[in-house]
């Protein structure tokens, strides 16, 4: 009986206590078998974690949008009010729970984000000695932020596009005026012919 109230009076502080948590449950639900009050609340404890197992994977899915991610919060909590049912409330609040989650995902994206940005910073710090296949490979990242980049991880990601797009322009006209110089004089009429 103290297993089961132990289990009771638990707290969720992370994902990480759910496995443990099931874990207890089924051990706890061995030991009651025959009880047909106590079991209804193990199952009930039960099925709570699985809902927020479930969660919590949906949650944690880095090809959500910011935007996405956070109105999935809000669907996730009614769809596990109305899968855990009218019974008595779990132990584990639905709502503190799901936000537990949502901040401890939020963090990671975040996190993620960040370690994108600070690559792309890092190499973007040599553009200037950049051919023009790294500025645009340096370019195309950058103009192509992860899901879980922020919005302001976002904004430093577009100015690092920029100046990679820029050192691209500067590389073709160079490039452009280098060949121009190469050619004989004949071709340098005709080509200011086909520009004008």
């Amino acid at each position: 009986m103290k297993r089961a109230t132990k289990l009771w009076n638990s707290k969720i502080r992370s994902c990480d206590d759910l496995e443990p948590l099931s874990q207890e449950v089924s051990e706890i639900e061995r030991i009651f078998e025959g009880c047909e009050r106590d079991l209804e609340d193990i199952r009930g404890m039960r099925r709570i974690l699985r809902i927020y197992q479930d969660c919590y994977s949906r949650l944690d899915d880095k090809n959500l949008s910011w935007k996405r991610f956070e109105s999935l919060v809000g669907t996730l909590k009614s769809e596990a009010e109305k899968d855990y049912g009218d019974e008595d409330p779990p132990p584990w609040d639905i709502h503190e729970t799901l936000e537990l989650f949502a901040r401890e995902i939020s963090k990671s994206r975040k996190r993620a984000g960040k370690e994108w940005l600070s690559e792309i910073e890092s190499v973007a710090a040599t553009l200037d000695s950049m051919d023009v296949k790294d500025a645009d490979a340096v370019f195309k990242k950058a103009s192509s932020p992860p899901l879980v980049a922020t919005p302001q991880q976002r904004e430093n990601a577009a100015r690092v596009a920029k100046k990679a797009e820029q050192r691209c322009h500067a590389l073709q006209v160079d490039w452009l005026v280098q060949r121009y110089s190469e050619l004989p004089d004949v071709f340098k009429q005709i080509f200011l012919q086909k520009i004008e």
